[in-house]
């Protein structure tokens, strides 16, 4: 069930992570913005996974550098990026040969 939040104001990181957790809705904070989407369906998620193997199992195969990783809490920022100072918040070191582009709320 989803739920109406009374917010003012610019949303935050914070304030999106204080959300209560409602499996059915996936959000995600745009600049300044909160975007809700319903969640992933199950055929989506096999879909995810499958790609994920296969991502991995050919990364390990040819020795590549990298990290497959599931995109949960990802901080990336406006524009295009790419090569070996990944933008991911998430690690404590650069993914190397990484290629993304993230979106601005405005």
């Amino acid at each position: 069930m989803s739920v109406a939040t009374d917010h003012t104001g610019p949303w935050t990181v914070a304030d999106v992570l204080a959300l209560p957790e409602d499996r059915s809705v996936r959000y995600e904070l745009l600049g300044e913005s909160l975007v809700m989407s319903p969640a992933p369906g199950l055929r989506h998620q096999r879909a995810s996974f499958r790609l994920h193997a296969a991502l991995d199992t050919a990364a390990r195969a040819v020795g590549a550098p990298v990290e497959i990783l599931e995109a949960i809490n990802v901080t990336l920022p406006s524009g295009r990026w790419t090569g070996s100072s990944s933008p991911c918040s998430t690690r404590s070191r650069p993914c190397p040969a990484v290629v993304g582009q993230g979106r601005s709320g405005s």
